[in-house]
């Protein structure tokens, strides 16, 4: 090769290279403004600057190239700062580890597409399998609206993958993301009339070599039916009987409120066969305390979740008031000063089809927020019978909510109440006596249409009226307590004393023999509430910290922690003082303990961190540079996930 070609060829290869530097420039700096727009930009300016590169002054090329090396160069500095200055939380130990994490031997999360599984689970899945519980992840459909060939099963492997969960315990019912039907869902149609999904399928299916549930136990598919969807979620609950079930509820979307009521209707039929299989469940929302929550990640502590509704209740069912969530502590490892530095990164950047990063300042909190639901009752093999002729099925059927449209985002799910007006009653007669100490009855869900108050009336006579009922259908709990020296009761009867609405009734009845179990553990917080791991004071401030307690016992125990509670700074006990315990900015890291004295088992520990002037003059520029990384990852992940599956179209379905 001679002297020309070889300086033709270099030239080739420099103006190559800076189309490609300058592109990917514009795709690094440019994403998290322009967002999806950026690609065709950078593409339009690569494309210009390669065509037109020997038509510029040299000059000027050459300082086209220098700043393009510049930006590249740059750009590796950027992600390697917010990624190592971010910096994760500091471990730290709480009893929640042994109580919430460690308790359990097989845990379940039922969600309905791939990435709901981090919406509703990130920071709890991660906690589980860090404390060695086996996890099992359901994806209830395979998110195949937009994208085909099981695109996004491959996704939640890698997703779950990155949070400690073997693919074998990642498992997909394969059923279709919406549908073609009249009926407007799958949820919603008749028993065994097989529809077709919007993807064009009329079975489910999985991956080759990772099978969806059905085709995984009996070697062939299940149709598209409403019944089929019952069953095999009810088969697999039956078979895996998991100790701890996590499962999306009344989301605003249609998949979500099929998968949680599918969920609820299997399970309410295997109550009803009398075994002695009584899970734990826990409901959650995958959109308003995570997807679409507010963005509240970036500061030096990370907020918990909170409320987006004002009426102190969960909006998308009235049943959920917010005072009676369970919030539960995540990994501190998921926690960092950047999205970048987070435990959580890897999971996010596997879901690049769902532009899942953007969400992350979203999702993560200090805590998890769910609502426990009882298994417990004794009703789910009781016989029940109404005067008015109303159907009393959906009393004791384990559902809340119903809905006659799922598809439908302003129907409310109202649909599955014993209608009634005054003078109605409903007659309970028991499979067995049981010496009940409570019993709980659910209003409408509606917040017009209550039940205003009602008389139970037990077989051996003894009558209770309770009243205003919670309305909203939020759940009404009335004391029986039933004397041991008594042989039980064999049933009872609810009388209807008043109501206002049209459409007055009840969702569902329980009844308990015994209180409520849930996990015990104590959280240290701010004045406010929001849990802590890792604290940072913003300035020369005095700190105030409080107690969360999971239950209504250790509730009632922290609400007078003098006398039950001990905290200590690196051993010394700390005083109390107007209703929290006030610590001055300390000069170098410290560790907070609180212990209850009862049971030293039930404690917290969090690290508290001096104030740093550097830091709080960097820690913005951190997390804007963190918020320009996230917007390039996000949409290169997502022009290589869609890249990817039109690829996908082209080759023979499997």
């Amino acid at each position: 090769m001679n002297d020309r070609s070889s300086a033709r060829l270099r030239y080739a290869g420099i103006r190559i290279y800076t189309a490609i530097a300058w592109s990917f420039c514009i795709l690094f700096y440019a994403s998290v403004y322009w967002k999806k727009n950026t690609l065709w930009i950078a593409l339009a300016i690569g494309l210009a600057l390669g065509l037109g590169y020997g038509r510029i002054p040299r000059r000027t090329a050459r300082i086209l190239t220098g700043v393009g090396t510049a930006g590249v160069f740059a750009a590796a500095a950027v992600l390697a700062l917010v990624t190592v200055g971010g910096g994760q939380y500091d471990t730290v130990w709480g009893s929640y580890i042994q109580s919430v994490y460690e308790a359990p031997d097989k845990v379940m999360v039922i969600v309905a597409h791939e990435d709901d599984d981090l919406n509703l689970g990130a920071g709890v899945i991660d906690s589980y399998r860090e404390a060695g519980t086996q996890v099992k992840v359901v994806f209830f459909t395979n998110g195949d609206y937009r994208f085909k060939n099981a695109y996004r099963q491959k996704e939640a492997i890698r997703s779950q993958k990155s949070l400690g969960v073997p693919e074998e315990d990642v498992i997909f019912m394969g059923y279709g993301d919406r549908y073609r039907t009249e009926y407007g869902h799958l949820y919603n149609a008749p028993e065994q009339e097989i529809v077709t999904s919007h993807a064009g399928y009329t079975s489910t299916y999985g991956l080759k070599d990772h099978p969806e549930y059905r085709q995984a136990v009996s070697g062939v598919s299940s149709d598209y039916t409403r019944a089929n969807a019952v069953n095999d979620m009810k088969e697999l609950l039956d078979r895996e009987r998991p100790d701890v079930i996590y499962c999306v509820d009344q989301d605003s979307n249609p998949d979500h409120r099929a998968t949680g009521l599918f969920f609820e209707e299997a399970l309410g039929l295997l109550l009803s066969e009398g075994t002695d299989y009584r899970p734990e469940v826990y409901k959650g929302f995958a959109y308003s305390t995570a997807w679409s929550a507010r963005e509240d990640y970036y500061g030096e502590n990370v907020p918990s979740t909170v409320l987006r509704y004002k009426d102190g209740r969960m909006d998308e069912t009235n049943c959920y008031l917010w005072e009676n969530r369970l919030r539960l502590p995540v990994r501190s490892g998921d926690l960092a000063y950047t999205v970048r530095a987070s435990g959580l990164w890897p999971a996010f950047c596997a879901y690049g089809s769902q532009k899942a990063i953007l969400h992350m300042t979203k999702v993560i909190n200090s805590d998890k927020v769910y609502w426990r639901r009882r298994t417990d009752s004794v009703l789910y093999t009781a016989a029940f019978g109404s005067d008015n002729g109303g159907d009393t099925a959906v009393l004791h059927d384990f559902k809340l909510v119903d809905s006659v449209n799922v598809e439908e985002k302003k129907h409310r799910p109202y649909d599955s109440v014993w209608a009634c007006r005054k003078g109605d009653k409903v007659t309970v007669r028991l499979a067995q006596l049981s010496q009940l100490e409570e019993i709980v009855l659910y209003d409408n869900p509606s917040m017009e249409d209550n039940v205003i108050s009602a008389r139970i009336t037990m077989d051996n006579g003894k009558s209770v009226i309770c009243g205003p009922l919670e309305p909203g259908g939020a759940g009404t709990s009335v004391r029986i307590s039933d004397s041991p020296e008594t042989e039980g009761t064999s049933g009872f009867t609810v009388e209807i004393l008043e109501t206002e609405g049209e459409k007055a009734g009840l969702s569902e009845i329980e009844a308990y023999e015994t209180e409520a179990e849930v996990p015990q553990f104590i959280k240290l917080t701010d004045s406010v509430g929001n849990f802590l791991y890792t604290y940072t004071p913003s300035g020369e401030e005095t700190i105030c910290l409080k107690l969360y307690g999971s239950s209504e016992k250790l509730e009632a125990l922290a609400a007078d922690p003098e006398e039950n509670f001990v905290v200590t700074v690196d051993g010394v006990p700390l005083e109390l003082r107007d209703g929290g315990y006030l610590l001055d900015c300390p000069e170098k890291k410290i560790t907070v303990r609180a212990q209850l004295i009862s049971d030293p088992t039930v404690y917290d520990e969090i690290a508290v961190k001096p104030y740093s002037s550097v830091r709080a003059f960097t820690a913005p520029c951190l997390r804007a540079l963190d918020t320009m990384v996230c917007g390039f990852e996000t949409y290169l992940r997502y022009y290589m996930a869609h890249g990817e599956n039109l690829l996908l179209r082209m080759l023979p379905s499997f």
